[in-house]
């Protein structure tokens, strides 16, 4: 996710984006489709407060058995 502190206010805010990721496939395990997130930001003059929330499917090789695994990585984790 991307965000421009410039135009963040004061104050608390909330921001929604859906990231592509084929700038870093190289970098990552082969994940599906794209990755909703979710940040509530909090500004106090210079200062930025952010809680990020994101989930993503991606596909590992078990490193034992060499199946193929298919994950849910979501953070923070829990529900919501």
């Amino acid at each position: 996710m991307i965000l421009d502190s410039n135009r963040i206010p004061e104050g608390h805010s909330a921001a929604t984006q859906v990231v592509d990721l084929a700038a870093y496939k190289g970098d990552l395990p082969a994940f599906s489709g794209e990755i909703p997130c979710e940040a509530e930001i909090d500004r106090s003059g210079g200062n930025l407060y952010i809680q990020l929330r994101f989930s993503g499917v991606f596909k590992l090789e078990c490193s034992r058995c060499l199946e193929q695994l298919t994950i849910l990585l979501k953070a923070p984790s829990g529900s919501s």
